[in-house]
């Protein structure tokens, strides 16, 4: 668990200097005698004034790409004439002269940075829990029993997101693919179900464990407002599970048949999140934060054995179910 943490805070490291999500952003060079005194108003398409990021008068942040009407403000009066411009998605720059108010929007950086500004980073973690109920049989006596196995844990998942281009960036609306790894911990389970034979106590039950699951899908996120999210994801998801039938037919000292077996569910998951803008990198990229939940079908399972010493089939058994999550975490 230790160095998936180390991994996790190296990647953030990485991971915040190089991709960002896919909006828009634009930083603003003023110059002439009075470029110190020089910003920029901005307005949408709606007629709404874009506030500048906090602390940093001449960048805007988390912009829908399209049309906008920008006027140069010198020691805090208006200059020049409205000018329309056409804000893309990625890095903008505009040039914006003090002495006359001419607003010049310059052209857009390499193909590259262009590519990169589509792809999205994040780390999440936070709290499981298990949907499993378990039985064991035995051939030899005709009998079975049954009982929970359902467990809480942790899970940590490293996400890399592709935004797709905005079609309509007035919508707000905006549509990604997703794959993610997720490591659980604490989901090992076992039960001794029943007292098959003579001795003290239960002799026979199930174990379970979710190890890891890599997830796929798709989503879409909509601006609720200028800096929050709602997000809903749906794909599909291979968890790795460990099961294993166990029986002492000697009595005591601990079962002495265990048959293990490991299974590779692949089947559907979908998720609500929310997402806030937080802050932003120097480079004016946004970092969210988000929390989420997501549920994720896992099917029935079984593993069975034959005992070396009477003959008797084993067979464990573990209905599946829905597996829930609530995460938190960071995008950029």
């Amino acid at each position: 668990m230790g160095s998936l943490l180390r991994l996790a805070a190296l990647l953030i490291g990485v991971g915040g200097t190089t991709v960002a999500l896919a909006d828009a952003t634009l930083q603003v060079m003023p110059t002439g005698p009075r470029a110190g005194e020089t910003t920029l108003r901005l307005t949408d398409s709606a007629g709404r004034t874009v506030a500048p990021n906090p602390g940093s008068p001449n960048s805007f942040s988390n912009l829908a790409a399209g049309q906008y009407s920008a006027v140069a403000m010198v020691g805090g009066n208006p200059l020049g004439q409205p000018t329309s411009i056409r804000l893309e998605e990625g890095r903008n720059e505009a040039r914006v002269s003090s002495a006359t108010g001419a607003i010049e929007l310059l052209s857009r950086q390499g193909s590259m940075q262009q590519q990169q500004q589509h792809w999205g980073f994040g780390v999440l973690g936070g709290w499981k829990r298990t949907p499993f109920d378990g039985s064991i049989s035995s051939s030899a006596l005709g009998m079975t029993a049954s009982g929970g196995l359902e467990e809480t844990g942790q899970t940590l998942a490293l996400e890399a997101r592709y935004y797709l281009r905005q079609r309509t960036p007035q919508s707000g609306l905006r549509f990604f693919g997703f794959g993610s790894y997720n490591f659980f911990s604490g989901l090992d389970t076992e039960r001794a179900l029943v007292q098959f034979h003579p001795g003290t106590g239960n002799d026979s039950g199930v174990a379970v464990e979710e190890k890891d699951s890599i997830q796929l899908g798709a989503g879409a996120r909509w601006m609720a407002s200028r800096d929050t999210g709602l997000e809903a994801l749906a794909g599909l998801h291979r968890t790795r599970i460990t099961l294993t039938a166990f029986s002492n037919e000697m009595g005591g000292g601990g079962p002495n048949n265990r048959f293990t077996k490991e299974e590779s569910s692949w089947d559907f998951l979908w998720g609500l999140g929310l997402t806030h803008r937080v802050f932003n990198l120097s480079s004016g990229r946004p970092v969210s934060a988000t929390v989420r939940y997501t549920a994720a079908r896992i099917r029935d399972m079984s593993v069975s054995g034959m005992s070396p010493f009477t003959g008797s089939t084993y067979t464990g058994r573990v209905n599946g179910g829905w597996n829930q999550s609530l995460t938190a975490g960071l995008l950029f």
